[in-house]
């Protein structure tokens, strides 16, 4: 449904960037990259309504590949809370549009 949402903004508003999953042989992957082509957005899509530490997992290991390139890196869920954690954005999927730019 997030990866649905992001597409139709993409295609509707006439975006530019790209989108990929990223994923290693040894179970690190990103649900979502935006590349905007001079910054990339990280994307985590849990379907829980609980946040837990981690989530991040994904999102560290990609902030250590493209440090200079990340602009954002965001766990999206079902929970109501959002915040600032750390490096990273907690956010609602409902709001997941917002985080991009």
């Amino acid at each position: 449904m997030v990866v649905i949402e992001v597409l139709k903004n993409k295609y509707n508003h006439f975006k530019s960037y790209q989108l990929y999953h990223y994923r290693e042989s040894n179970n690190n992957e990103v649900d979502l990259i935006v590349d905007f082509s001079t910054h990339v957005d990280a994307i985590e899509i849990k379907s829980s309504g609980t946040f837990d530490k981690s989530f991040f997992k994904g999102l560290n290991h990609i902030k250590g590949i493209l440090s200079q390139k990340i602009r954002n890196s965001t766990v999206c869920y079902s929970g109501e809370l959002e915040q600032a954690i750390g490096d990273h954005k907690l956010v609602n999927y409902k709001n997941i549009l917002s985080t991009l730019s």
